[in-house]
């Protein structure tokens, strides 16, 4: 079968991470986003992959220049490791195209019916019973949906059987029915259902394409087939998705954790942390679980990380605090500073977007908050 990432979004609400980066690439447990998302395609058979890139879409192209060079690489978690890498094609706009034109450029190379999801997720789908949910219900489009109790937020879809009748983006209470999920952003489709998309504009899949199939009484259908979903376009949900993999609760392989650095004691660790390789932590500094701190991070005297992700060669100094936060590669807090819920650009600068920052220095660059960029999308 083959598959099509959609990998063209800006990433907004997922800055400072994607102002240096596109959003497939920022780094989950020190991996790119975007080999867990081959990684879990291969595991369901899928043997064609291609990439729609748009910002900073070279960086794509490059990464998966070195991910091709893993073919004949085993893939994690295939029992006996006698799966492959898939193939792997890239396409760079050349200018916005949305998430539904995107794929419709690549129409002359895709065979029905083919996979489509977003580059934005950590999840485990059982594309198997999603494409027999399609087959069997003749749909031109059918969408995984996922359990979970933020259907409010995510909106829904009202069926009959497996057939969407309608679609509800902000339902009512009184209009969930129990056990119905939200839609994941990962479809089967036929390649009719793309049929007569503007080739030159910007279509959307949930704003264009599949309101103009259900008003043409086109048979689209749906299937609980997630069985993990997690959006990560926010920072928020970018920590919650890295405590859940330290717990054990997510499916994709999580490296294990590197021996606690030498100072590290019962009165240093409260909770569970995951440490990379080369970490350095000072004298009375604490670290508060959960926790992820990348390869070759530094933690001064006296300093305390609380429930943050800090990613590679990030730096926390001496009596400096970060709770609920997010630091970028190469990210460095000076000493004293005190940030809660902020997320802190690395190698290009000093950037915070927060929510909350105490700071004993005059001087910052504040960029908008989070609750703006989600409102500015993305």
């Amino acid at each position: 079968m083959q598959a099509v990432i959609m990998a063209g979004g800006r990433g907004q609400r997922l800055q400072p991470l994607t102002l240096t980066r596109p959003k497939p690439l920022v780094p989950f447990f020190g991996r790119p986003l975007l080999a867990g998302l081959v990684d879990a395609l291969a595991r369901q058979g899928v043997d064609e992959v291609f990439i729609t890139a748009g910002h900073l879409g070279g960086q794509i192209h490059d990464f998966v220049s070195t991910l091709r060079g893993d073919r004949e690489a085993a893939v994690p978690g295939v029992e006996g490791g006698a799966g492959l890498w898939p193939r792997l094609h890239v396409a760079v706009e050349e200018r916005p195209r949305g998430t539904a034109g995107a794929v419709a450029d690549l129409l002359p190379r895709l065979r029905s019916p083919f996979a489509v999801l977003s580059g934005d997720a950590v999840l485990d789908i059982d594309l198997s019973a999603l494409e027999r949910t399609h087959r069997e219900g003749g749909h031109v489009a059918t969408l995984c949906l996922a359990p979970t109790d933020e259907r409010l937020r995510f909106g829904t879809v009202a069926l009959d059987g497996h057939r969407i009748v309608r679609f509800l983006e902000k339902p009512a209470l009184g209009e969930l029915a129990p056990g119905l999920g939200v839609n994941t952003g990962c479809y089967v489709l036929e390649r009719e259902a793309l049929d007569g998309v503007d080739p030159s504009g910007s279509v959307d899949f949930a704003y264009d394409v599949f309101p103009r199939l259900l008003h043409a009484g086109s048979p689209l259908g749906a299937e609980v087939a997630a069985r993990y979903w997690r959006d990560i376009g926010t920072l928020d949900a970018y920590r919650a998705t890295h405590f859940e993999g330290l717990a054990g609760a997510m499916p994709w392989p999580v490296p294990g954790s590197a021996a606690a650095p030498q100072g590290v004691s019962r009165e240093t660790l409260e909770g569970l942390v995951h440490f990379g390789e080369a970490i350095r932590i000072g004298r009375g500094a604490r670290l508060i679980g959960p926790a992820v701190l990348g390869e070759g991070c530094r933690v001064g005297d006296g300093a305390t990380v609380a429930r943050s992700v800090l990613l590679r060669g990030s730096q926390v100094g001496r009596e400096a605090s970060v709770e609920d936060c997010v630091l970028d590669e190469g990210a460095s807090i000076p000493a004293g500073w005190h940030l809660s819920q902020a997320g802190v650009a690395g190698h290009a600068g000093l950037g915070i977007l927060p929510r909350t920052v105490r700071r004993r220095l005059a001087t910052a660059y504040a960029a908008p908050t989070p609750e703006w960029a989600a409102r500015a999308g993305g």
